[in-house]
């Protein structure tokens, strides 16, 4: 079987009051984002590993959140589509993804993981 490569889509950022996203702190995210990705590699995905990221750059300092980001959107051109996990509802910097993936012409995918 030949894997594709796919890029993650997930929330990283904790809930902060009025953002309307659904409620999860940091934990609870890391743990989703490991279930997204054994999802996707279940699906026989090759996915990035984006969550490997937040072991050295931080998501609550600015500039190591930019690098993050700017880290993610240089690998996006190069995935065969974009798997976004929604369970925890969509962030501003998913949507910058979601929308890039867009004008790139990558095909978007919203996906749900059973039993949350």
């Amino acid at each position: 079987m030949t894997r594709q490569p796919v890029f993650i889509c997930a929330r990283v950022r904790p809930s902060q009051p009025g953002d309307g996203l659904r409620h999860a702190n940091a934990h609870t995210l890391q743990g989703y984002a490991e279930a997204a990705m054994l999802d996707s590699v279940q699906r026989g995905e090759a996915p990035f590993p984006w969550n490997g990221l937040n072991a050295f750059l931080r998501d609550d300092l600015p500039e190591e959140r930019k690098a993050a980001l700017e880290i993610c959107l240089a690998w996006l051109p190069h995935a065969a589509r974009v798997a976004v996990y929604a369970d925890f509802g969509i962030s501003s910097g998913m949507r910058g993804e979601i929308d890039r993936a867009h004008t790139l012409g990558i095909p978007v995918e919203y996906r749900n993981i059973a039993n949350l």
